[in-house]
């Protein structure tokens, strides 16, 4: 094959003549989910890394569509899945650089007692923000300004006004942020779990609606059709992962195919931990790994059931604060 690029066109002899390169060889993979189930294929460059990465980006989402299409065709188009992404024309990393993110000390973010009522919607970015650089994420991951501060902008613009906020948000990924670096358990869990806890945090309500899943059920809603369990969880997840791959919202962009796929399947069970009905059930066997008393926190089942818990106590957090902050 002279040029392998123009074989995949449909007007090869344009694009080579665009083109000041030629590609010599060429590489088409299978996009699989976990089962081997091939979903498609993939073309790409020679290189592996290249596919292992388009593979991994993408074969969530194609799997998510298909049953999507699966559910939503026969109830013709009755599910709708709007996801509001921050489109301003504002220049996120200038805007970013005149921003000065004040300490962690200062916004007292470490405090079990602590008063989101102290900070604006502004203020409670630029505390985001501090979460996740204290946290280490924005080193350790790749992550640049703009596109976490934009993915910030987004996860607020897909709450509502009700009881279910973005600043009910806010106040779990602070408990969270709280307890993994006041204490011992921050030590537990590796950065590729940390971080999708706080991100379970702040997206785990996201596009509620204000109803329960008791009602989707009892009125035959389509989302119940969709999701046969923790419809509202599975949903949150859904717009979640929507974000994440939005465009200038990818702030998992620089993980590898392993770190993201063990990323996502530890946000999926975070979000949908908080799940009261999950909840109860899990309760059960966490007390009793702890009665026993010779629980290994290397063992991943057993650290899965410690996050579970964790997302269930930083999600009603708010119930142990002060009463004054409380009857806020």
């Amino acid at each position: 094959m002279v040029d392998s690029w123009s074989f995949l066109h449909s007007d090869p002899q344009a694009m080579s003549q665009e083109r000041s390169i030629y590609t010599s060889s060429g590489v088409a993979t299978p996009v699989q989910e976990t089962s081997a189930q091939e979903l498609g294929s993939g073309t790409g460059l020679s290189r592996c890394l290249v596919s292992q990465l388009f593979d991994a980006s993408c074969s969530s989402t194609i799997e998510q569509m298909q049953r999507r299409e699966e559910i939503c065709i026969p109830w013709g188009n009755s599910i709708v899945f709007p996801v509001a992404k921050y489109r301003d024309s504002l220049n996120i990393p200038d805007c970013y650089q005149e921003y000065h993110i004040p300490s962690t000390e200062m916004y007292k973010l470490q405090n079990l007692k602590f008063d989101d009522f102290s900070l604006n919607d502004e203020e409670m970015l630029k505390a985001c923000l501090r979460m996740f650089m204290d946290l280490g994420f924005v080193q350790r991951f790749g992550i640049k300004y703009d596109v976490l501060y934009r993915w910030l902008l987004s996860v607020r613009k897909n709450y509502s006004s009700g009881t279910y906020t973005w600043r009910h948000a806010f106040n779990v990924a602070q408990m969270m942020f709280t307890i993994l670096t006041v204490s011992k358990l921050g030590h537990v869990f590796g950065e590729l779990e940390t971080l999708p806890l706080l991100i379970a945090c702040l997206c785990h309500d996201l596009d509620t609606c204000g109803t329960n899943n008791s009602f989707f059920k009892k009125h035959i809603s389509p989302l119940a059709n969709l999701y046969s369990t923790s419809i509202m969880e599975h949903h949150h997840f859904d717009q979640c992962i929507m974000i994440l791959n939005s465009e200038g919202n990818q702030i998992l962009g620089h993980l590898s195919p392993k770190e993201y796929m063990t990323v996502v399947h530890v946000l999926e069970n975070a979000i949908l931990a908080t799940d009261l009905t999950v909840h109860y059930k899990r309760q059960l066997s966490f007390t009793q790994l702890v009665r026993k008393g010779n629980y290994k926190w290397t063992k991943e089942d057993n650290r899965e059931l410690l996050r579970e818990m964790l997302m269930t106590a930083c999600d009603i957090a708010a119930i142990t604060k002060p009463w004054k902050v409380q009857k806020k």
